[in-house]
């Protein structure tokens, strides 16, 4: 069982779309950098990436990467 779930939205979904608690949600430009404090047992970016302006491959990774060292990571084929 999970002890603490943080999700990362793109700043284009709002809270009340969430299932999480307003705690747990952090809307954010992922083509920019963030910086939680911490590390996770488990990151996950599910069909995610291939949404994401080309050019941001690298910040978005290394935001995956900075916040825990197993990484759980789907895309879809762009187009």
């Amino acid at each position: 069982m999970a002890e603490e779930v943080v999700g990362i939205y793109g700043d284009f979904i709002k809270p009340e779309q969430s299932l999480l608690e307003p705690a747990e949600f952090i809307a954010h430009d992922l083509r920019e950098p963030i910086d939680l404090g911490r590390q996770f047992d488990l990151v996950e970016s599910l069909e995610v990436a291939e949404h994401l302006p080309d050019g941001c491959a690298e910040t978005f990774i290394d935001l995956l990467v900075a916040h825990g060292n197993r990484i759980l990571f789907s895309a879809a084929v762009p187009g």
